[in-house]
């Protein structure tokens, strides 16, 4: 399948949506020059109250990181590890904090999470272990 991650989330998101937005709004403004809507869309990556979407730019992008709300289930993004990865990473680990995400990876903990765990905390002072990676 290739370099992915996966989330899973069974409820819709009610209370936390608004926080965890104003947090991802700041990983978004973080890595602004490596994020746009799409691969091929610079408009500016989203964050609001219907959805959060972003990839990477042209070469640099792969699949778009879509999530909502009102998404339920299971979902993921391949990201190739290219360099938007760390963005995915990072809101992954927000919505994991805030709403309750499952979220899992074919990265490993201690290698391509090892930044983005630290970027979290340290921006964010959310607290993400390997117990957290399922």
């Amino acid at each position: 399948m290739g370099y992915t991650h996966y989330w899973k989330h069974d409820e819709v998101i009610k209370a936390d949506w608004r926080k965890a937005i104003e947090e991802v709004d700041k990983v978004l403004r973080r890595h602004h020059g490596v994020l746009q809507f799409e691969y091929d869309n610079d408009a500016k990556p989203e964050a609001n109250d219907s959805s959060i979407r972003f990839n990477g730019i042209d070469e640099d992008g792969h699949e778009t990181f879509w999530v909502s709300p009102e998404a339920t289930g299971f979902s993921f993004c391949k990201t190739a590890r290219k360099p938007y990865d760390l963005a995915v990473c990072e809101v992954l680990i927000i919505l994991s904090c805030l709403c309750g995400f499952d979220v899992s990876s074919d990265g490993d903990f201690d290698d391509e999470w090892a930044e983005a765990t630290k970027n979290v905390k340290e921006h964010h002072g959310f607290e993400f272990t390997s117990e957290n990676l399922r």
